[in-house]
């Protein structure tokens, strides 16, 4: 068109206001740019011209003809898109759109933010708002029905590049990409896919829309567009799974035309959204086998990063990647050479000459790494079992100088040591201090914290206040933990024996749900937790019912760990038949760590007795392949279970003794306990265990010093310069004994007779320091102190703890031992309020009750069933009371109510008679000295009775003893006979009831074996015992009154403890 006729036309359009393009720019009220596409030449100043009016630009209302019908010189855009090309710094760019905004149409608009984008200084104009006024000038132009789907796009992958946020231009690009979705082309669809990366839309059906666009031109798209978009999906962590298997077919079939970082792309974009494609991943590793000369060190890196992440690769792809970066490793990045290593850990893979590199390279680098390069670096040398003290001390120096650390940082860097066994004290404390530190941005998730709570368990770091803030994070976030974390983090606790009930009740109030997925390891690890932590809870029983169940699948650790577990809470009894079915099963595949857990466990099952039975057969099989644990664990379950296997535990002895020198000192408390429990006097054994405990005695916690020593005193052995080693190591750690091991120590050395002075009081103190002790405690802490004759420590401490006794729920065993030294006390002049009352709390709960059973017994006469009802209320009584005696004190009450004391000497008074109390009693003490040589512990076979007597039949039969000896056998006499003196269950072989029974078999024999004239018998019976007599032997003499009434028994007795057969064995104080 020529300028004649523009003039002409122009002419023609009176009624408006033309301006040449660049002649001046127009003012806001008068209109915009034009388009690139429609290349405007004149702007129209028409008097109703809206503000900001669109492409297709219309006169006024009444004319409607259009105003930009003339074409510009397209020199215009060349000359100002070259102007830009000139400029590389943002804030350039900016201040020339700026001055030339009347200048610049859309196409100036786009060139400029691409160079925006490009510029290396991009970040220091973000918020310029310039930059936002040019943003929203190019979304109003897109808008426009007739805009190009390139521009679009261009625009969009600017907004991407630059990060760039902003509604009213979010809103604008928004409606013209959907409304042009159907026209873009791959590259353009992959662009604006790919932007979301780093400006997530806020619209979410904005991107489903443009995948479903991109899914129809998947097999179109190049390499770039498919890595791109996939990239993106990674980003936002949006995985479709459909999707994503067309894009990996399109790459299968392409995938020769990508560059490296195309593939390095697609692999970290499917392991990110933890895609596992074999295939995909297969063909990519080939591919950079074949050409990993051409990959630069981060796509390498992302490669292997990516093929760790989904735990996809070969060997032969790792030495390739090994061999390329042992050859480049110098120049690589602090973060490569991180990611490098964490990867190889992660895949498994131990190349220690990779490794060996790689720890030069980061000794090298050290000062520059991040944090996460750091903590990635420890946790992969930990991972592979390569992480050594000096590397981790010299990470740990760098990382504690570092700026805080995230928490993933903070778990990371704990389990590297958890998993190492390298107990930094620097670091943990660092650590730990950081953790518990008041600082909100710490907020661990479900992971972190039970990778701390393993680490701290792995570490045996019980760090309270770290355990604390742990138990809080567990316990607001439980309903969040997947099934396993929760197992682990229970089992962690457990470890360190730290019960925090409120977070241990959240996380089992989550087992309902849970249970079904935990599996055997997390039904393991569970049990084992609430086990270790003593804490019971209704959902234990549904985690039996899951567990019985598939215990099939249980692995043999699992198996024992979880039936130990059930054991030491008591539970699972449901699940014991089961249990034992199963164990026969693999009995012969376990191993002995497996043997000696599982007997521990049925040793707490009622009928485990088979299967320890069984058990024992593997044991002796295979007994030189048990540790000392194992032989410890096996000892004390037989011992717990009251099971005296003699074959099998004289193995276990001499395999003991062989590895003796490797027994820790819970192995050598926990044997020598099973040895004394089960009376097995194995003095070889126990000569041993003394050397070992000398030797070691510095090692031995309170509770292993105080054990050891129980057990000797149990079997009556004493070994001198153990108990010395012992008694001053305890004097040492005296401010750390519980009132067990007080107990433990006084009652040991009051058996023993093992006097040292100098302990007592530091003792005494310590007992009376802790406050409430339990009744056996008390008990036992007043025996000791009675026996060993130390009455000026016993006086204060009866003054103290006898109103406490009565406050606990002591055993029968117990409130014998107390009420009869607290009488002892009485009778020496000590007149307490508390020591009266626990003498009626005795007489009332046990005294009264068990003398009328006595007293039934003794009148019930020669009518069987009376006789036998009697005897069983007192034998069912002494059971319920749990009492074996009443005690030295109280016996002689008890004897004196059933007319059986010798205390006024013989009724007939006469001494040329031989039956005299005292020339009887002196007597009777030497010849048992004399039959036992020394004092022994008292038990059925070292309690001897001496006997004589003299009976009379009105017939003329006489029966005459002159005085002997008695000791435990087994009844010689006839059944008949026997039944007259019927012993409770353990009582059969008492040296008395031998002594009455050899009395009515002569009585019987005098008189032609006419049982029903036994009842005419006369004469005296005096009987002497070296201990304290039983219950079932005050029964027996009642029984043998019943039987014969009209024969007169004297009964005396010592307290073996206290005397041997009369003789002090301490010097009283």
């Amino acid at each position: 068109m020529s300028l004649a006729s523009v003039a002409l036309w122009v002419a023609l359009c009176s009624c408006k206001e033309w301006i040449p393009f660049a002649d001046e720019a127009p003012a806001p009220w008068q209109g915009v740019f034009g388009a690139p596409s429609n290349d405007v030449l004149f702007y129209l100043k028409p008097c109703q011209m809206p503000v900001c009016g669109s492409l297709d630009w219309k006169a006024d209302p009444i004319n409607e003809k259009d105003l930009a019908c003339l074409k510009k010189d397209a020199q215009h855009e060349v000359r100002v898109n070259k102007q830009l090309s000139t400029l590389w710094n943002a804030r350039e760019l900016l201040s020339f759109a700026e001055g030339k905004a009347a200048k610049f149409d859309v196409a100036n608009v786009i060139t400029n933010l691409h160079r925006v984008a490009k510029a290396t200084d991009r970040w220091q104009v973000k918020r310029d708002p310039r930059l936002q006024d040019l943003f929203r000038r190019g979304a109003e132009a897109v808008t426009h029905e007739r805009a190009s789907v390139r521009d679009i796009a261009k625009i969009q992958w600017a907004i991407g590049r630059l990060h760039f946020r902003d509604d009213v231009v979010e809103e604008r690009m928004t409606d013209a990409i959907l409304s042009h979705k159907g026209q873009f082309e791959p590259q353009g669809l992959s662009n604006i896919i790919w932007s979301f990366g780093f400006a997530q839309p806020s619209q979410p059906p904005l991107l489903e829309a443009l995948l479903e666009a991109f899914s129809k031109k998947t097999f179109e798209s190049d390499p770039q567009a498919l890595s791109n978009v996939v990239w993106s999906l990674a980003k936002l962590l949006c995985c479709r799974t459909p999707f994503l298997q067309l894009v990996s077919l399109a790459a299968l079939k392409k995938c020769q035309a990508f560059d490296p970082q195309g593939l390095a792309n697609i692999a970290w974009s499917f392991a990110t959204l933890q895609h596992s494609d074999i295939p995909l991943f297969s063909k990519i590793c080939d591919t950079f086998m074949s050409g990993s000369a051409g990959w630069e060190p981060q796509n390498v890196v992302n490669m292997l990063w990516s093929c760790a992440k989904v735990q996809v690769s070969s060997e032969s792809f790792l030495d390739a990647v090994a061999a390329e970066a042992m050859s480049t490793m110098e120049g690589w990045s602090c973060q490569g050479v991180a990611n490098l290593l964490w990867g190889f850990a992660k895949l498994a893979s131990v190349k220690a000459e990779l490794f060996d590199k790689g720890e030069k390279a980061v000794r090298q680098k050290l000062r520059r790494f991040s944090p996460q390069n750091s903590v990635s670096v420890v946790w992969a040398f930990a991972k592979a079992s390569l992480l050594t003290w000096d590397l981790l001390d010299l990470v740990a120096s760098d990382v504690v100088l570092k700026a805080e650390l995230s928490p993933q940082h903070f778990s990371s860097l704990m389990w590297a040591c958890g998993a190492s066994s390298l107990y930094h004290a620097r670091l943990l404390t660092e650590l730990s201090s950081k953790a518990t530190a008041s600082d909100p941005a710490l907020d661990f998730n479900c992971q972190d914290l039970s990778n701390l709570a393993w680490s701290c368990a792995k570490l045996l770091w019980t760090d309270s206040p770290l355990l604390g803030v742990l138990a809080a994070g567990v316990e607001q976030q439980a309903h969040v933990f997947p099934s396993q974390n929760l197992a682990i983090t229970v089992w962690s606790f457990g470890c360190l024996t730290y019960l925090h009930a409120p977070m241990m009740a959240v996380i089992m109030g989550q087992v309902p749900s849970a249970v079904a997925h935990l599996g055997p390891q997390g039904l393991a690890n569970l049990a084992q937790g609430c086990a270790k932590q003593v804490f019971k809870h209704d959902a234990l029983e549904m985690l039996a019912a899951e567990a019985a169940a598939c215990l099939s699948s249980f692995s043999n650790q699992e198996f024992s760990m979880f039936l130990w577990s059930m054991g030491k809470l008591a539970l699972g009894i449901d699940l014991i038949e089961r249990a034992a079915m199963e164990t026969k099963a693999r009995c012969q595949l376990l191993n002995p760590q497996d043997i000696s857990v599982l007997a521990w466990a049925f040793a707490h099952f009622t009928g485990g007795r088979d299967v320890l039975d069984l058990l024992s057969w593997e044991i002796m099989k295979n007994i030189a392949d048990f540790s000392p644990q194992d032989l410890s664990n096996i000892s004390w379950a037989f011992a717990a279970a009251s099971l005296e296997n003699a074959v099998m535990m004289s193995a276990v002895s001499k395999q003991a003794l062989q590895k003796m020198d490797k027994f820790h000192a819970q192995d050598l408390s926990n044997m020598s306990w099973a040895f004394a429990k089960l009376g097995l006097t194995d003095e070889t054994l126990f000569d041993a265990v003394a050397k070992a405990v000398h030797e070691r005695v510095s090692t031995l916690l309170p509770q292993h010093l105080s054990l050891v020593s129980w057990s000797f005193a149990k079997l009556g052995l004493l070994n001198e310069a153990m108990m010395e080693a012992i008694t001053r190591e305890a004097l040492v750690k005296v401010e750390d004994l519980d009132g067990q091991s007080v107990a433990n120590l006084l009652w040991s050395c009051g058996v023993l007779c093992f006097n040292v002075s100098w302990l007592w009081r530091p003792l005494v103190h310590r007992a009376l320091a802790l406050g409430r002790l339990s009744g056996l405690e008390i008990s036992n802490i007043a025996w000791g102190l009675h026996v060993l004759q130390q009455m000026d420590l016993l006086r204060p401490f009866l003054h103290r703890t006898a109103e406490w006794f009565l406050q606990t729920d002591a055993p029968g065993s117990s409130w014998a031992d107390f009420a009869n030294i607290c009488k002892d006390a009485n009778k020496a002049g000590m007149e307490e309020s508390g020591l009266e009352a626990v003498h009626r709390g005795f007489c009332e709960s046990f005294v009264g009750p068990l003398l009328g059973s006595l007293q039934r017994l003794r009148a019930s006469g020669s009518s069987g069933s009376e006789s036998w009802e009697a005897l069983d209320s007192l034998e069912v009584s002494q059971h319920r009371l749990n009492l074996r005696s009443l005690g030295p004190q109280y016996t002689q009450e008890a004897l004196k109510a059933l007319g059986l004391s010798d205390e006024n000497g013989d009724s007939s008074g006469s001494e040329r008679s031989g039956f005299s109390g005292l020339s009887f009693l002196r007597e009777a003490r030497r010849q048992c000295r004399d039959a036992l040589l020394e004092w022994q512990i008292p038990s059925v076979h070292s309690i001897l009775a001496y006997a004589k007597w003299k009976v009379v039949h009105p017939s003329g039969a006489e029966c005459v003893l002159a005085g002997r000896v008695f000791a435990s056998q087994l009844p010689q006499a006839e059944e008949e006979l026997v039944a007259l003196l019927r012993p409770f269950a353990t009582c059969e072989r008492f040296a008395e009831r031998v002594a009455l029974l050899t009395l009515l078999q002569a009585m019987s024999e005098s008189i032609g074996q006419r049982l029903e004239q036994l009842a005419d018998f006369e004469g005296h019976v005096k009987l002497y015992l070296t201990h304290v007599p039983s219950l079932c032997t005050l029964g027996m003499l009642c029984q043998l009154l019943s039987t014969s009434p009209k024969i007169s028994i004297h009964f005396a007795f010592d307290d073996a403890w206290r005397s041997f057969c009369g003789n002090p064995r301490v010097a009283a104080t």
